[in-house]
């Protein structure tokens, strides 16, 4: 009964004066009744959920196995709660508990407030489903992570801005699965930043499915069942965690008959996870494949987060093995290095990625040209540095952009700019996340960014189409796919080698991973753009992947 009081509470205190109820019969038919008629005035899933499970009860269909729920409501004190067996515990760090809800202000620092689940270790779950009932605030920035029993990260962010990802995929509710993690002893809901209002938690051990069978393994079971397997994965509506169909351009693309399929060989020890250079610009996908393959691994022990340029010159100075990022080696770096240190450097796209270009929604510009863009942003600009009539704003550009030695910086200057550096006083914010350039754009009226292409973006900004009017370019999945829009690149894979030998085994079921279906799926699903098969090819080819 514990999640029936608990989700109609959360829907309108519904449950009031139940424990009064004497037979349990009679409390089925109150909840069913209260439940149905709250869901009908207010359109609440959870409550009509409830109101089916209570009416199954009356006509006499028991459940197989009830489930094992806890529940969180921060009304009673965490000491005084009773807990099903697979948790031990559960703490709530930062903020505070005010009226039956826990708080954390807009103005906390950054990272502020964090609530643990302590699991019981013994219990051993596959997953365990998650409901947030949390106050829908822009800005709000949550984030869910798996600890080991010594606080150290086994699982990085896996959700994303659950925040986000809740509106988008008009859930609640979220599937952590605990199998691939099995040193996770605690599932961490951690504040990032803005407001947090979370009224209470609702979680219980689900089955995940198994999604590790390869193709020969599914085509024998569909063929024993006398049932025919779809010619590819790819094809049919694709979903995204966040529970949106992705674009129909990326999905042709992924659906491709020919698209290399992975067969999924199993995760390694956190041994064999070697050291690696990632910028920003691949962090999602990176990380999600990364420890998918290393799941044990920690995060501050194997990767560092860098800028691209950093990223490449760990590699070429022979500080990091493998690197990845948008910037690729030139030729001549690629001979010195060889001269150097007389191995061989693989480089292989992994990923196609955009630049946009942004400004304030109040902007009544449309498009902007090169030329334009060259007029605002070059360092030997002829421009007067003040908008133009046509923008509708008055006063000097505030522009804005990344640390000119970025790899996104880097090749704005060298595609937009005609290879001009950029005019002094530009702002330098971070072109990765929504708390930079984004945001910046989003709280000054006169300001223009550039930044990697995000999906979708959070803060109230237009992005730009690239050209002159009706020839202008607007940066979506077909026009980064087709190349047609003109800041269209490439993200590289970068490996150091032996001239010799082939890819060392776990480097080598890496990039297997990620240049094959489901890593490219991995790649569409963190806002970038999947390779086409042809491209995947060449590059599994050059890596000598088969």
């Amino acid at each position: 009964m514990k999640i029936i009081a608990f989700s109609c509470k959360l829907c309108a205190n519904a449950l009031e004066g139940w424990k009064e109820i004497s037979s349990q019969a009679h409390a089925c038919q109150c909840l069913t009744e209260r439940a149905a008629g709250r869901a009908a005035s207010c359109g609440n899933i959870s409550a009509l959920a409830v109101a089916i499970l209570c009416w199954l009860a009356m006509a006499g269909l028991a459940l197989s196995i009830e489930p094992e729920v806890f529940t969180a409501d921060f009304v009673r004190e965490e000491s005084g709660q009773t807990n099903p067996s697979w948790v031990s515990s559960y703490k709530v760090r930062g903020g505070q508990i005010t009226n039956g809800a826990w708080c954390v202000a807009i103005n906390e620092p950054v990272g502020c407030g964090q609530l643990d689940i302590i699991l019981n270790p013994s219990a051993e779950l596959p997953a365990v489903a998650v409901t947030l009932a949390f106050k829908d605030v822009p800005g709000t920035d949550l984030s869910l992570n798996l600890h080991n029993d010594v606080g150290e990260l086994v699982g990085v962010d896996l959700f994303g801005n659950l925040a986000e990802s809740a509106r988008l995929g008009h859930t609640d509710t979220f599937i952590v699965p605990l199998s691939r993690f099995p040193r996770a002893t605690r599932i961490s809901i951690r504040r990032i930043r803005g407001p947090l209002e979370l009224k209470g938690i609702v979680a219980f051990p689900v089955v995940e499915s198994l999604d590790d069978l390869t193709t020969e393994e599914k085509r024998a079971f569909a063929k024993a069942i006398g049932e025919k397997l779809a010619p590819a994965r790819g094809l049919g509506p694709l979903r995204i965690a966040a529970g949106l169909s992705r674009p129909e351009p990326t999905t042709n693309v992924l659906g491709e008959a020919s698209y290399p399929v992975r067969h999924w060989s199993g995760s390694l020890s956190a041994e064999l996870a070697f050291p690696t250079m990632c910028s920003g610009t691949c962090y999602r996908f990176f990380t999600n494949l990364y420890f998918k393959l290393f799941p044990d691994a920690k995060e501050a022990g194997n990767v560092s987060f860098v800028s691209s340029d950093i990223s490449l010159k760990s590699v070429l100075s022979g500080g990091t093995q493998v690197a990845l990022g948008s910037l690729a080696p030139t030729t001549e770096e690629l001979e010195k290095f060889e001269q150097k240190t007389g191995l061989s450097l693989l480089v292989a796209p992994v990923a196609l990625d955009a630049v946009e270009v942004l400004v304030h929604p109040s902007n009544q510009m449309r498009t902007v040209s090169f030329d334009t863009l060259r007029l605002i942003f070059a360092e030997d600009s002829k421009g007067t540095g003040y908008w133009d009539p046509e923008s509708g704003l008055h006063g000097p550009i505030l522009v804005s952009g990344g640390a000119p030695n970025w790899g996104t910086s880097r090749f704005f200057a060298e595609r937009a700019l005609g290879g001009s550096g950029f005019r002094k006083g530009m702002h330098t914010l971070d072109v990765a996340y929504e708390d930079g350039i984004e945001a910046f754009v989003a709280c000054n009226q006169n300001a223009i960014g550039f930044a990697q292409h995000r999906l979708p973006r959070t803060k109230p900004v237009k992005v730009l189409p690239i050209g002159s009017d009706s020839a202008a370019v607007a940066v979506d999945a077909r026009t980064v796919n087709d190349g047609s829009y003109p800041l269209t690149r490439y993200l590289y894979l970068i490996v150091a080698k032996d001239h010799s030998s082939e890819l060392p085994d776990n480097v080598r079921r890496f990039a297997d991973l990620l240049l094959s279906l489901d890593g490219q799926c991995a790649v569409a699903d963190a806002g970038s753009f999947p390779l086409s098969a042809e491209t995947l090819r060449a590059a599994r080819q050059k890596l000598g992947l088969p």
